[in-house]
């Protein structure tokens, strides 16, 4: 638990965050952009990644055949934090105040760095597509009840899908 909530994990990936917006790290900053995804894409493994994933290993060391479960928890976890980041950056771009209950816009206005910045509105949306695809075959290597891949093969649907 504490690798994923506490400095290890999401602790780090919200001051890491937090430091970008403090010292006004805006998508002209960075050289290129393979550093650009770098840093996005370490920030979100540690903010959203790793909370969803500690949440996911902890229940699992619940079971007797935890250990074989494991490796595949983790890249469910790390895949559906990821998504849950990039559906919320195309929220951002496309959804309305009534939906969202917030502002929507916010992150282009301050110039944060986004998956929608840096890949377009078209490839988010696919890298959409192809981590739900990725989590509904990840599933199956750890599901085994009826209930447990229903739950774990819509939820990226669902994440994929929201509104707010």
């Amino acid at each position: 638990m504490h690798a994923g909530c506490g400095a290890p994990g999401m602790v780090s990936g919200q001051v890491y965050d937090l430091q970008m917006e403090r010292e006004n790290v805006k998508e002209n900053d960075l050289t290129n952009q393979s550093d650009k995804i770098e840093m996005l894409q370490l920030t979100h493994r540690l903010k959203t990644g790793a909370l969803i994933k500690s949440a996911l290993l902890l229940g699992n060391r619940l079971r007797k055949d935890w250990k074989k479960r494991e490796t595949s928890l983790s890249q469910y976890g790390e895949d559906l934090g990821l998504l849950f980041q990039i559906t919320d950056d195309i929220l951002d771009v496309e959804g309305t105040q009534e939906s969202l209950g917030k502002t929507p816009g916010k992150d282009q206005k301050s110039g944060k760095i986004t998956y929608p910045m840096l890949f377009g509105m078209d490839r988010c949306k696919k890298m959409v597509e192809e981590l739900q695809k990725n989590l509904i075959f990840t599933s199956s290597d750890f599901v085994s009840t009826e209930e447990e891949q229903t739950f774990f093969q819509e939820l990226p649907i669902y994440i994929g899908q929201r509104k707010n």
